[in-house]
């Protein structure tokens, strides 16, 4: 049998190599998903984005898994390690198969060395679409999203090389404090060429940006998020979600952070993150 290790010597693995150039943010190769030049996070030109492994991952759940009529209700995935620039393997299993609960965790590889870059567990859940549900119980204020983005102007975010903010289109107000209320997010390239985003894994990347939006004091990020979660209690609809401030617990070392997701209709759930203190704060506005 040949290991993912064996296999990834047949698709590029230096750090040196060039990204596949590609309309999507992974192009698949025997068996592997080798990143394109816009998967790449803003911390350096050999590192991802931490939204995007966690959101092959939900797709590839949905396409070995998905069942009609379940919808994603939380998405929990720990960030185990910066995922490289490099091939990735990815393993999905059903832990949990009910009647209206689903459980299916996966977890991403570096296909060099097999080792774990993120670990993900997703619930889906179904119900009776013939019982009206109960009337959903939240504050207006919250409930309704801000103003939408045809109201704001595009927020540029300067990177020195191509990367996830050449794949997604921000837009929102100018930061008030040195910290930004809300942005709204559009993701323009798919994952795989041919293949629907789903509103699970748009949610699952677009979850990433908590960390900016609650982690930033005076144009500063001061604590980067070590994990993600994704609370739905609907799935999001349509081309733009908007991620909103909402409330951040921190110590010297450890914040706790809690971010509304809307979409144009309204708020459709909540965003986590556990994040660690940087050594040196990041001016990111």
């Amino acid at each position: 049998m040949v290991n993912t290790a064996e296999r990834a010597a047949d698709v590029r693995q230096r750090p040196d190599a060039p990204a596949p150039v590609a309309e999507a943010l992974f192009v698949e190769e025997g068996g592997l998903f080798v990143p394109a030049e816009y998967a790449r996070g803003p911390w350096g030109a050999d590192v991802l984005f931490g939204g995007v492994p966690p959101a092959l991952l939900v797709q590839e759940m949905e396409r070995r898994h998905g069942v009609a009529g379940f919808d994603a209700a939380r998405i929990t995935t720990d960030l185990v390690r910066p995922a490289p620039m490099a091939a990735l393997s990815v393993e999905t299993e059903v832990v949990r198969e009910g009647k209206r609960i689903r459980v299916i965790e996966g977890v991403v590889r570096s296909a060099a060395d097999a080792r774990p870059v993120a670990r993900t567990t997703a619930l889906f859940i179904t119900g009776d679409d013939t019982v009206a549900p109960p009337p959903f119980e939240a504050e207006q204020e919250s409930a309704a999203p801000p103003p939408g983005p045809a109201e704001w102007p595009e927020i540029k975010i300067p990177v020195a090389y191509p990367s996830i903010f050449d794949a997604v289109e921000l837009r929102g107000p100018e930061p008030a404090d040195g910290a930004r209320e809300f942005a709204w997010v559009a993701l323009r390239r798919p994952m795989l060429e041919g293949r629907r985003v789903s509103p699970a894994v748009q949610a699952t990347l677009v979850a990433d940006f908590a960390s900016g939006i609650v982690n930033t004091r005076d144009g500063m990020l001061e604590y980067i998020n070590a994990d993600l979660t994704a609370y739905l209690h609907r799935p999001p609809t349509g081309a733009w979600l908007c991620v909103e401030a909402g409330s951040q617990l921190r110590t010297s070392t450890t914040a706790l952070g809690s971010v509304r997701l809307h979409d144009a209709g309204g708020l459709t759930g909540v965003l986590s993150t556990a994040s660690l203190r940087v050594p040196v704060p990041v001016r990111v506005i």
